[in-house]
C-alpha cells in the first residue's frame, strides 16, 4: 500500500540513500546496477509525466496556468521535501 506508482519516488531519504548506495558500491568496485537502473528510470518517469502534461495542453505550456494537486512525495502528508513533483 504504500509504494503507489506515480511520477517517480521522492522524498526526503529514499533518492538520497539510492544516490549513496549506488556510490559506495562504485567506490568499492562493486556496481550494483539493478539500484542504479531504479535511479535511471526514476528520472526518466519524472520527464514522461512532465512530457505527458505538455500533450495534454497541447504541446506548448508557455504563459498557460497549470494547478496540479497531490504535489507530496506520498499521500497523507503535506512534507515537499524532494518530491518528484517538483522536478
Amino acid at each position: 500500500k504504500f509504494l503507489n506508482a506515480g511520477p517517480g519516488y521522492g522524498g526526503s531519504c529514499f533518492p538520497k540513500d539510492t544516490l549513496a548506495l549506488t556510490k559506495t558500491a562504485n567506490d568499492h568496485n562493486s556496481p550494483v546496477r539493478i539500484v542504479d537502473t531504479v535511479v535511471e528510470v526514476n528520472a526518466a518517469r519524472k520527464k514522461a509525466m512532465a512530457e505527458k502534461v505538455i500533450a495534454a495542453m497541447g504541446g506548448d505550456v508557455k504563459g498557460k496556468t497549470i494547478g496540479v494537486l497531490g504535489l507530496a512525495f506520498k499521500q497523507n502528508t503535506d512534507d515537499m521535501r524532494d518530491a518528484p513533483s517538483l522536478d
